[in-house]
């Protein structure tokens, strides 16, 4: 997430309350052979805690936003809605070790 991105969520949330806010990552994470939920740990926490890289605009700005990918959603989406809107990704849809680690990864940090 680069620093225009993170300016247009710090935005966002200067008008709103973290509580009333949920961030949904999508198909577009890129999982890496060295650390496959480095992206997606990365993104999670600096919603959550603030940039830990201190690059951009959330550097220091602890949103508390709770992450979520799209995937663990699904159960609480009509599948009539699923199917038009993403059942097309389907056919991309993780490994379930793949998804297994998204998942623990992003319960982690919004347990933490």
């Amino acid at each position: 997430m680069g620093p225009t991105e993170q300016e247009n969520v710090k935005e966002l949330m200067e008008k709103n309350k973290a509580e009333d806010v949920i961030v949904v990552i999508g198909f577009n994470v890129v999982m890496e052979k060295e650390d496959p939920a480095g992206e997606i740990r990365l993104m999670a926490e600096t919603f959550k805690n603030g940039d830990p890289t201190f690059a951009g605009p959330l550097a220091d700005v602890a949103l508390g936003l709770k992450t979520y990918h799209v995937l663990e959603l699904k159960e609480s989406v009509p599948p009539e809605v699923w199917e038009e809107q993403l059942g097309f990704k389907d056919e991309f849809e993780f490994s379930a070790e793949q998804k297994a680690l998204i998942f623990e990864t992003l319960k982690e940090i919004r347990e933490s």
